[in-house]
């Protein structure tokens, strides 16, 4: 965990919680893990190779995750694995969906008077970049790129938590749960505290 510089809060990195859950998967000492997860969410990829970890840990040993103040987004995408989910009372969790950000400083750096030269061997080399706009092209890529993370998160939630279809209307509008509503959709399995 870290302090991160842009968001200013507590961080995780997904390299170290691989290595953590692998190392909880191989320790046969350990009969379950709870993991306490308390994250509005983030990268796409980070959220996708704890995923994978949690999906390895729960085929080995009982895995129950304890959802906190917030577990939306990536920070639900990595509960999914679970036997079991458990929400606090007020946890917010849901927002089952991607959206890319992509910042645009073009104009800011127009006015500080900075120009950004790029040399580039393809002419999409530098897309996403903040110092110009996309092409039509690349924004296309980019929305194709986004709808099928988004499509990997509803198969996803499909395969894990078995929501009705009808339940699956609601959560794949990215919208957010108080824990009950969450529960009554399928999201989560118990409300308790820990």
């Amino acid at each position: 965990i870290r302090d991160s510089p842009i968001a200013g809060e507590n961080t995780i990195g997904s390299a170290t919680v691989q290595q953590q859950l692998r190392a909880a998967r191989e320790d046969e000492s350990l009969a379950a893990v709870v993991l306490h997860v308390d994250s509005p969410g983030g990268s796409a990829l980070a959220s996708d190779l704890i995923w994978r970890e949690l999906n390895l840990l729960e085929q080995t040993k009982p895995l129950i995750v304890y959802m906190g103040g917030v577990a939306a987004s990536g920070g639900y995408y990595i509960a999914l694995p679970a036997d079991q989910i458990v929400a606090h009372p007020t946890t917010i969790t849901g927002s089952v969906g991607v959206i890319f950000l992509q910042p645009k400083v073009e104009g800011l750096m127009e006015k500080l008077g900075v120009g950004v030269d790029v040399s580039k061997s393809g002419d999409q080399k530098d897309m996403g970049s903040p110092f110009r706009a996309s092409t039509e092209e690349e924004a296309r890529l980019l929305q194709d790129l986004t709808d099928q993370l988004g499509r990997r998160f509803i198969d996803l939630l499909i395969q894990h938590r078995q929501v009705s279809p009808e339940a699956l209307d609601d959560i794949r509008t990215a919208r957010i749960f108080l824990a009950d509503e969450a529960r009554q959709l399928g999201l989560v399995d118990r409300i308790g505290y820990v």
